[in-house]
């Protein structure tokens, strides 16, 4: 590839992470300490891999998104991708070999170089990264386990690694999605649709729209199930190119997630949408193995959301057996080294200063990705700006303000949530305003970008949260999306909702623009600033505890909610 000059950016943190400590503020909880691992226990842990000429590497992944530079959208393939940053072939199998001289068997490798992940006894991962490893006890999620002292990376892995993972296995993120009162307390069953043959065929060139893509209106189903809205419905008050003809034919989109969802859910969705669904379905193992076989609602509605509002793109689900930190870097890993979908979605995330090493990892990830041309979308969270959650010292009850990754990461654009007012018989937009429980607020581990700074209304001490947002809000007046889950009509909310959204209409403004987008976040910036901007909807109303909307950009709904072909012409 051409060399670019060095730059360096402000705007993007790189050092390496070489402690973590133990004590968690937030999240899910853990209930009790069970004692130390026994010497004998498996322990799996994932290096990092730092990449080779980072400065360079920030600096690309704004050119590419820059109309004015040589380097607009031309994203870079695996193997330019390993010629130039990744770390290279011989520093990869000699840190692979010094893991195993250690004692370490190694589980995965990958061909982008970006992790290695091995296995260990506790005795000897305590030993190596001078720590202590207990059991714990966490709601939800069994015995798992994690560093009771901080660890330290030793010093003949401190050139190569950029971050540690795996000495904490507990789960600190959430899925935030909420199924409204109506949809608890009533559910409507359909009979059971069969899965469609699933293509086997790969993403092709960009097509010319297709205008019998768009999803079918069915009055009875979309106005009167529950409180929510069928597919058809919010690609209009969205206007989602896929109203226009581009329903993200030859593009792939992805989502990550620990439990899958059934294909006969999907296929009754379908079905009853009557939706024109000609993408291919995929599942990705991103542990080599899948040992549930469960079926969870966050799932489905991901899957759900995706292939009914991008009907025409093929949809990679990336499942992790593993939802701490270790098994969601290690899906990021995946879907980067892979290089197929050019979007991919996080319905989850977790207070950051639980974590800093995840947030840094997630992030460092997405920056290669970016490189590569795939955009990373993220919900906000359903708890406000109390992302961090609430406690009770001496009796006294407080809160911690705070904001979710992966959603506040630089590299991710965060959806936020609205209360999605009703729209009227004529299918006409009326107006949104912001969910009280929406997630947003400031960073206190990512800097300000430069692409955010000039927007009014942020707050300067960091990377400001959310970037856009869409309906999360399933009770009344708000209104949920309708979905099959286990064989019944339902409807959901949540960022959960929004994230997916996003990712669909990525995908189809990169069918409208021929070309993937990679690290959309500076132009969305450009195009919310600009006076003449008709791409997003402002949302002026409602607060989400802490922060409230205001004209223009704000902590509740960042820019509004997209019009998506003008986002799609503008972006």
């Amino acid at each position: 590839m051409v060399q670019l000059r060095r730059f360096v950016w402000a705007t993007v943190v790189l050092a390496i992470v070489v402690s973590q400590s133990a004590a968690a503020q937030a999240g899910p909880a853990v209930t009790r300490d069970l004692g130390r691992m026994h010497g004998d226990a498996p322990v799996r842990i994932g290096i990092l891999m730092r990449y080779r000429h980072e400065s360079e590497l920030a600096a690309l992944t704004l050119l590419q998104g820059d109309r004015r530079s040589r380097y607009y959208h031309r994203y870079l393939s695996n193997a330019q991708w390993n010629a130039y940053f990744a770390a290279d072939a011989q520093t990869y199998a000699r840190t692979i070999a010094l893991l195993r001289r250690r004692g370490f068997s190694i589980d995965r490798t990958y061909a982008n170089r970006s992790m290695i992940r091995a296995i260990g006894p506790a005795a000897l991962v305590e030993r190596y990264f001078r720590t202590e490893l207990h059991a714990v006890a966490q709601d939800g999620y069994g015995t798992r386990y994690r560093n009771a002292i901080p660890f330290a990376v030793p010093d003949e892995l401190r050139s190569v690694a950029a971050a540690v993972a795996g000495l904490d296995a507990t789960v600190h993120v959430t899925e935030p999605h909420t199924m409204s009162l109506a949809a608890r307390a009533t559910r409507r069953h359909v009979a059971a649709a069969s899965p469609g043959a699933v293509s086997t065929s790969t993403p092709g060139p960009n097509p010319s729209p297709d205008p019998t893509l768009s999803p079918a209106f069915s009055p009875e189903e979309d106005y009167t199930t529950n409180t929510g809205y069928g597919p058809a419905i919010w690609a209009t008050a969205y206007d989602f190119p896929v109203q226009h003809g581009y329903g993200g034919s030859g593009e792939a989109l992805g989502s990550i997630i620990n439990e899958d969802f059934a294909n006969s859910d999907v296929a009754s969705e379908i079905k009853l949408y009557d939706i024109p669904r000609t993408g291919g379905q995929y599942r990705v193992y991103t542990d080599g193995s899948f040992a549930s076989t469960d079926t969870a609602g966050e799932s489905t509605l991901d899957a759900e959301i995706l292939e009914t509002l991008a009907p025409a793109a093929d949809y990679y689900e990336y499942l992790t057996q593993y939802f701490d930190s270790l098994g969601i870097e290690g899906a990021y890993a995946q879907v980067v080294s892979d290089n197929v979908v050019a979007a991919v979605n996080s319905s989850f995330g977790g207070c950051e200063t639980n974590d800093p090493s995840f947030e840094y990892a997630t992030n460092y990830l997405a920056m290669q990705g970016a490189a590569k041309g795939i955009t990373f979308g993220a919900s906000a969270g359903d708890t406000g700006a109390l992302a961090c959650g609430a406690y009770v010292m001496n009796g006294i009850s407080g809160s911690n303000l705070g904001v979710q990754v992966p959603c506040a990461d630089v590299y991710f654009v965060c959806a936020g949530g609205t209360a999605f007012q009703p729209i009227t018989s004529e299918n006409t937009y009326t107006s949104e305003v912001a969910w009280i429980s929406g997630g947003g607020g400031v960073s206190v581990l990512e800097p300000l970008p430069a692409w955010q700074a000039q927007t009014a209304n942020v707050i300067a001490t960091g990377r400001n949260v959310p970037d856009l947002a869409f309906t999360a809000d399933s009770d009344p007046p708000g209104v949920g999306f309708v979905f099959v889950f286990e064989g019944a009509i339902i409807d959901d909310g949540g960022t959960s909702v929004a994230s997916p959204m996003f990712v669909a209409l990525q995908t189809e403004i990169d069918q409208v623009q021929k070309s993937r987008n990679g690290f959309v976040n500076p132009r969305i910036y450009d195009v919310g600033n600009a006076a003449e901007s008709f791409a997003f909807r402002d949302i002026s109303v409602g607060n989400n505890g802490t922060y409230f909307a205001r004209t223009g950009y704000d902590n509740t709904t960042g820019f509004g909610s997209p019009r998506g072909f003008e986002l799609a012409g503008a972006e």
